[in-house]
């Protein structure tokens, strides 16, 4: 018998990323995630980014995964965010992966596409076949 009282709780005080660390790993494994084409997934804005337009702590830390996915499968990233006002920082996440993980430049796009929840980034990242 299991009672939802005795579950622990999370290790970080933000656990909004951890879904999107998994999602990241998976793409390692053999799986039905990993076989896939394309997976598209979103991450709040202040997970990744601070009010200063640059990377959290834990950002740069989902950039570094992405980065390493980047570099171990012939995949391509596209970046959304929802509006103009944050293209600076989306285009700071794709300097960041070539200059300071080596992505090749190419592999990264960036572009304004609203979404419904304004506050969302979203990561398509696309499998060459």
């Amino acid at each position: 018998m299991t009672s939802y009282g005795t579950e622990p709780p999370p290790l970080k005080s933000d656990a909004s990323s951890d879904g999107l660390n998994d999602g990241l790993k998976a793409l390692d494994e053999r799986s039905d995630l990993a076989s896939l084409r394309r997976v598209t997934f979103a991450a709040n804005r202040n997970s990744i980014l601070q009010s200063d337009g640059t990377l959290t702590p834990d950002g740069r830390r989902q950039i570094a995964e992405m980065a390493t996915q980047l570099l171990k499968f012939p995949m391509k990233l596209s970046i959304s965010v929802p509006s103009a006002d944050d293209l600076p920082a989306a285009v700071l996440i794709a300097h960041d992966m070539s200059y300071e993980h080596g992505v090749p430049l190419g592999t990264v796009a960036v572009s304004k596409q609203p979404n419904p929840v304004g506050n969302k980034i979203e990561f398509t990242i696309t499998r060459d076949l």
